[in-house]
């Protein structure tokens, strides 16, 4: 009987030892099936982040291959203009050589045709002051036996009028003429500027070419 009894708690005793290492496997599990469950948690929320960054960043790569198209097309616009740029430099630089060349056969007659001006127009103040001191007439007609006092003689209305309209017509040409001949000489010699001075100084000598055409026509 005693023999019985301690085979009985042995197996008691076994039994209690399968609990415990089964309750202890449980446990065991459940905490192995929550890591799990902990890890597939996290793991989501790391997919779910890795998906948006990889949202945003499409975008901005989006973005940014948007505006290297952009940039393409503004770097060939200013190619092209660089390029149109560059060929009316060349335009500008024939046109200023070809006037350069104008100017080198024309230039050497300013001197000349300021003088023409100023002797045309002291010879107009002479002519001016001469018909207001004396009788041209008188001094033109034949002398006669019987002696006459000598008697101004007035220029009609008229005359008087178109001779001071021409005389005043003509100061002002050549005031006009010293005043852009001055004002072309203050003219810088490069760039643009250069190109603006030279054409109007290729006016102002031919103005005075066809002034003093006409001047010598008269």
């Amino acid at each position: 009987m005693d023999k019985s009894l301690a085979t009985t708690i042995e197996e008691i005793k076994l039994q209690e030892q399968n609990a415990e290492i089964k309750l202890k496997e449980n446990r065991d599990l459940e905490s192995t099936i929550a890591s799990l469950n902990k890890n597939i948690r996290e793991t989501v929320i790391q997919i779910e982040k890795s998906e948006k960054e990889q949202r945003e960043l499409t975008k901005i790569i989006n973005k940014l291959r948007s505006q290297l198209e952009l940039d393409k097309i503004r770097r060939d616009a200013l190619l092209a203009q660089i390029e149109a740029s560059r060929k009316e430099l060349e335009e500008l630089r024939r046109k200023s050589y070809l006037i350069m060349l104008f100017l080198d056969f024309y230039c050497g007659q300013d001197e000349g045709i300021t003088t023409v001006w100023n002797i045309r127009s002291s010879l107009c103040n002479a002519v001016h002051m001469a018909s207001d001191n004396y009788d041209v007439m008188a001094l033109l007609m034949k002398p006669k036996s019987v002696v006459t006092l000598p008697k101004a003689k007035t220029l009609p209305v008229k005359e008087v009028g178109e001779f001071d309209r021409k005389l005043k017509e003509v100061t002002q040409r050549k005031q006009n003429a010293v005043k852009d001949r001055d004002r072309l000489l203050n003219e810088p010699e490069t760039g643009h500027e250069f190109v603006r001075y030279s054409i109007y100084k290729n006016r102002f000598i031919l103005s005075l070419y066809y002034s003093c055409s006409r001047s010598q026509r008269r």
